[in-house]
């Protein structure tokens, strides 16, 4: 596995989880379980809590480097904080060699850089990044670190903290406590913590939990951001979901607020549109295509706050917080109604009924009542009221009350023909074993989202040498070209058809012609799965026709099959004139909100994935 968990690591035992744009929260480095390249051996979290609800918290921590690789993993650390609202302090940062020799970081070791630091966008992010690198750091060394946050908080009297221990990696001994005033009323959950007996005083509540995981868990194929498998630690002063929704609106409403120049922009727009639907797409597809979206990773203070409306239009670009917030005021200007919503699009978070968390959330789009309509104008290539499919019957919670108005919900679940592919392909080979290759495939609008975005970002040139590369990588010798339907027409079906010349077909398949029209991922041990899995809503039409040269005799066709379950169904059909195979393979796949199946279901979906494999994956035989 790759490491790009493991800063995160670190960083979940020192800084506050952030409200960002589609955020990963952190959940820890996953690590094979027979040779880990490092260890955690132990991680101490001390947190001091404020009636304010500003915070000091202090996390000494001691990692176990076992092998060379685990000294490149853990060779630099970086300690992220918000200038605004808080400050980091390197109290301790060494490395103890194998022969017991500490060797501390040196002051020139530690480097400061702004949030947009070497970042494309030159965004000041109020993000600041405090980087430590780790001398002589070799297997069988260990290195030690204890950092100190001060936080100030966004919300007076507010704080809330989300730990996720990782399950895949070792760790020795794991504890948080919080020292909390008597005064100030704090909600806990925990699940796979053990807590702590505590010495609390007569102004003060003390609480304490430890964890320890000297068995890692092995990483499971295809597995979600799944925290219903992590140890959990919920920490927080909100009393319920629709507190986070008000306090978030507080921020926002005044960051929405009309200008002459959101004023013009509007009048610009909808010119001539006297029908209020109209206007609310026209506005949200302009804000959608036109402003910028640059994801700010940024702390919790500033991150739960969005930019003025006014600036956004402005500077002409803006995180998910930003443009909805901006579509809300462009849309008060053409007099619809439309509320802000948080919802949660990664992974698979357990919420808490006692101690809920702003981590909960980690995006923003905007909700329209009269027409029972979300929109995501971080899309640039989606329609009205066209969600991206992973955010499939995921929660959200709109941020203002209103009358008559639930405010926790879920997003659409789409029917499998909402997110579906149609493939329509031809090749006909001629005596000399070269072939005409055309392929249409045609997206439905949910399922265009990603495509049509990849392709804005490739020229027509760098299209067709890609297509060349994806052709030479499976043994084709061809030259063809990759052509698409308007990129920006998101109102009109998205179609790319390919055309292919190929020199060598016949010669490359030598008798045995296998085209797999897809692969359906397997899940080794269903029976032994512990964590959710993705499996995405859909459905695929695969209409292929292969016509081989009246000089090659055609010996065989692959068998009819079919097979259908609670996850899903596949039908292949062959049909054979003369030397021509036409194929017919339909698949539908039944997945769950969020593109998330919990594992009790690995059993059926390694049946549907085993039958439909089997199914596309025959040979026609010929000589």
């Amino acid at each position: 596995m790759t490491d790009h968990r493991r800063t995160d690591f670190a960083r979940a035992w020192t800084a506050p989880i952030v409200l960002g744009c589609s955020i990963a929260l952190p959940a820890g480095a996953m690590q094979a379980t027979d040779a880990p390249n490092w260890t955690a051996e132990s991680v101490a979290t001390e947190i001091e809590l404020d009636s304010d609800g500003s915070d000091t918290t202090t996390t000494t921590s001691v990692f176990r480097i076992n092998s060379l690789r685990g000294a490149e993993e853990l060779g630099i650390e970086n300690f992220a904080y918000s200038k605004s609202s808080g400050e980091v302090e390197i109290l301790e940062a060494y490395v103890v060699t194998p022969e017991g020799k500490r060797i501390d970081v040196a002051k020139a070791q530690i480097y400061e850089a702004s949030g947009d630091a070497g970042t494309q966008t030159g965004v000041d992010s109020d993000a600041a990044v405090r980087t430590v690198v780790f001398p002589q750091l070799a297997a069988g060394s260990s290195r030690h670190t204890k950092v100190r946050y001060r936080n100030r908080p966004d919300q007076t009297g507010r704080f809330d903290r989300f730990y996720a221990a990782s399950p895949y990696i070792a760790i020795a001994d794991n504890r948080v406590s919080i020292s909390v005033p008597r005064a100030m009323r704090i909600g806990f959950d925990h699940q796979g913590w053990e807590p702590e007996a505590t010495a609390s005083s007569a102004d003060r509540t003390i609480r304490a939990w430890r964890w320890s995981n000297p068995t890692p868990m092995g990483y499971e194929p295809n597995t979600m951001e799944d925290y219903s498998v992590n140890p959990r630690l919920y920490i927080s002063s909100y009393r319920s979901r629709e507190e986070i929704g008000d306090r978030y609106y507080e921020g926002v409403r005044g960051k929405a607020a009309i200008t002459p120049a959101i004023r013009a922009r509007v009048a610009t727009i909808t010119r001539g549109l006297n029908d209020p639907m109209a206007r609310a797409k026209a506005i949200t597809r302009w804000v959608a295509s036109q402003v910028r979206y640059t994801s700010l990773k940024v702390d919790l203070s500033s991150a739960q706050v969005p930019r003025a409306a006014d600036e956004v239009l402005r500077t002409m670009y803006g995180d998910c917080k930003d443009k909805a917030t901006l579509l809300q005021a462009m849309l008060d200007v053409a007099g619809v109604d439309s509320v802000q919503a948080l919802v949660r699009l990664d992974g698979v978070f357990p919420n808490s009924a006692t101690a809920p968390v702003r981590a909960e959330f980690d995006h923003v789009i905007n909700y329209f009542p009269q027409w029972d309509t979300f929109v995501d104008s971080t899309i640039a290539y989606a329609d009205f009221g066209v969600l991206s499919p992973e955010s499939a019957g995921k929660p959200a919670l709109l941020v203002a009350a209103r009358p008559g108005l639930v405010r926790e919900r879920r997003l659409p679940h789409p029917r499998p023909a909402e997110l579906a592919i149609d493939i329509e392909e031809t090749i006909v080979v001629d005596a000399s074993g070269s072939a005409d290759w055309t392929t249409v495939r045609r997206f439905s609008p949910a399922q265009s989202i990603e495509r049509r975005a990849m392709m804005a970002q490739r020229s027509q040139a760098e299209r067709d040498r890609d297509f060349a590369k994806t052709a030479a990588d499976q043994g084709f010798i061809a030259t063809g070209t990759l052509r698409t339907t308007a990129l920006e027409s998101v109102q009109e079906p998205y179609v790319e058809t390919m055309t292919m010349k190929v020199s060598n077909y016949l010669d490359k398949y030598q008798g045995v012609i296998r085209t797999p029209d897809f692969e359906v991922p397997v899940l080794p041990d269903p029976e032994q799965r512990k964590t959710a899995f993705r499996c995405s809503t859909g459905q695929m039409k695969v209409r292929r026709t292969i016509r081989l040269p009246d000089s090659v005799e055609l010996v065989q066709t692959p068998k009819d099959a079919s097979f259908e379950n609670a996850m899903g169904r596949i039908s292949a059909k062959y049909v054979r004139q003369g030397n021509q195979v036409r194929s017919d393979i339909d698949m539908t796949v039944n997945g769950k909100p969020g593109a998330v199946c919990a594992k009790e279901l690995a059993g059926q979906w390694q049946a549907l994935a085993a039958a439909a494999n089997a199914a596309v994956q025959g040979a026609i035989v010929y000589r």
